[in-house]
């Protein structure tokens, strides 16, 4: 009874430490109801790094379109690029600390993470754009 024990206690860890292909979100589109772009780059600015606070991100500025964030949770860090137009952003991996980042493949839930913070730009813009 044990050794069964132990095995699924073994299990469950290397489950839970799955890696899994890095999630990027590549030129998704900034559209209103119409399907077209009403904001400006500062506006779409705006809107991410509000989901990125909201989202427990600390987003800083780099440049005119281009947003660098970090997210620390736990003895986790994940560091990504968000870079963006009036039109599109892409939100980007660009380092992480005890994720099992490797070749391409990192720990999944990074990739909850960047879901949900796409998520969460989708529904800014959405509102931005509906007003």
């Amino acid at each position: 009874m044990k050794r069964i024990l132990i095995l699924i206690s073994g299990l469950l860890l290397i489950a839970a430490c799955k890696t899994v292909p890095v999630y990027d979100v590549h030129n998704e589109p900034v559209n209103n109801v119409s399907g077209q772009s009403d904001l400006t780059l500062e506006q779409v600015e705006k809107v991410i790094v509000g989901a990125a606070i909201k989202r427990g991100w600390k987003p800083r500025i780099v440049s005119p379109g281009l947003v660098e964030a970090r997210l620390d949770l736990r003895q986790h860090t994940a560091i990504i690029n968000i870079a963006f137009t009036s039109s599109s952003y892409s939100i980007n991996y660009v380092d992480s600390q005890n994720l099992h980042y490797d070749d391409g493949k990192i720990h999944r839930n990074y990739n909850n993470w960047i879901t949900n913070l796409s998520r969460d730009i989708q529904l800014g813009l959405w509102e931005q754009t509906s007003r």
